[in-house]
């Protein structure tokens, strides 16, 4: 009898250490819930800053087109002059059409112009300020001679819709509001 009492005892010791590694080797409950709740938190965080990330991307998009509408005026300006001091750019594409009424006229040793065009979504000049994505607003100033250097202010600003300016007398460049962003260059240019 003695040797089954010994007996019954062991294998209680035995069942007692399986117990007490089962319980250790997992998570408890509330481990699981604070994880859960970290993890949660941090979704909630990213998800959040999507919206940013897209208004960010959407307005570098926006900024691109303008700086790339920019740089085709300044083309067509400088172009127009590098051929020689016409009476308007109407030759030169795509702000230059007069079907568009995106001409961007000036007179060689004359009186500083300005002009404002609006731009649609494919980057083309419109005669609709409904239909534009962009406005640009130029200031050309020609040349006096041949020896010296003539400037345009070119700004553009989007929304085109919303988009408006008024020309300051003195410096003469625009004032423009409801915009929501604009980019804006002075470009110098030779008489040829």
């Amino acid at each position: 009898m003695h040797c089954s009492h010994l007996a019954s005892k062991e294998i209680l010791a035995i069942t007692r250490i399986s117990t007490e590694r089962d319980c250790k080797g997992g998570f408890s409950l509330v481990e699981v819930a604070i994880s859960i709740a970290i993890i949660s938190f941090a979704l909630v965080a990213v998800i959040g800053l999507l919206p940013v990330g897209l208004s960010t991307r959407r307005d570098s998009q926006e900024e691109a087109q303008a700086i790339q509408n920019l740089n085709a005026i300044a083309a067509c300006i400088q172009g127009g002059f590098a051929s020689g001091p016409p009476n308007s750019f109407a030759a030169l594409a795509p702000f230059g059409g007069s079907s568009t009424g995106a001409s961007l006229t000036w007179s060689y040793k004359g009186s500083v112009d300005t002009h404002t065009i609006y731009i649609d979504v494919n980057g083309n000049p419109t005669t609709e300020s409904t239909e534009a994505a962009e406005i640009a607003f130029v200031r050309i100033t020609p040349p006096d001679d041949t020896f010296s250097t003539g400037n345009a202010y070119i700004c553009v600003a989007w929304p085109g819709q919303t988009a408006r300016a008024t020309w300051n007398s003195s410096p003469l460049i625009p004032t423009v509001t409801n915009q929501s962003g604009y980019v804006e260059a002075t470009i110098y240019f030779r008489s040829p």
